[in-house]
């Protein structure tokens, strides 16, 4: 797992691990992949559970940070710009933070 800066339309934030797109809030509040969260309401097999499971899959399409089951924390341009070093990232793009030695 690894840390991620990603920009959005708005802001700049940190996710753990990679960013899913599109994504499903499942009726506990858990962020799930789509295709993933798809793919579990196809493979269960008692019927009363699937149907709770398949009302909550409506895809959102944006990006979620599924690991730490939110949309990811927001970083301050200023900090940004120190960890780019001046480079700029365009919207929806991904650059892993990597420890300096």
């Amino acid at each position: 797992m690894c840390f991620l800066l990603r920009r959005s339309d708005d802001d700049y934030r940190l996710c753990y691990s990679e960013p899913k797109r599109p994504y499903v809030i499942d009726f506990t509040g858990t962020y799930w992949c789509a295709k993933e969260y798809a793919d579990m309401c196809n493979e269960e097999h008692e019927m009363e559970a699937y149907l709770l499971m398949d009302t909550y899959n409506s895809p959102i399409d944006g990006w979620a940070d599924v690991s730490e089951n939110n949309l990811g924390l927001v970083v301050s341009i200023d900090l940004v710009e120190y960890m780019l070093q001046g480079k700029t990232l365009n919207k929806n793009e991904f650059i892993e933070l990597k420890e300096h030695e």
